[in-house]
């Protein structure tokens, strides 16, 4: 019975400490996502996303002639100024 006991006790001491553990690694990832979140700059990447959309918007165009115009009159020798 001892022995059970002893057994039992270990295993509760394990799991407090695994979970003492647990929560100051916790804690200290909470500690460096705040200080990387105050420190970090986002600003460049939303300028490198605008760009990247001006980027888009300049492929693909075409341009398509809409109406030609036949009524001009070919030059004449008179018309050339030398």
């Amino acid at each position: 019975d001892q022995v059970s006991e002893d057994q039992q006790s270990l295993q509760r001491y394990s799991h407090d400490q695994c979970n003492q553990a647990a929560e100051a690694a916790e804690a200290e990832v909470a500690e460096t996502a705040a200080a990387v979140e105050e420190n970090a700059n986002w600003g460049w990447l939303g300028l490198l996303g605008l760009l990247g959309l001006f980027g888009l918007a300049g492929r693909n165009k075409k341009t398509t002639v809409v109406e030609s115009r036949r009524d001009l009159e070919p030059l004449s020798r008179r018309d050339v100024v030398s």
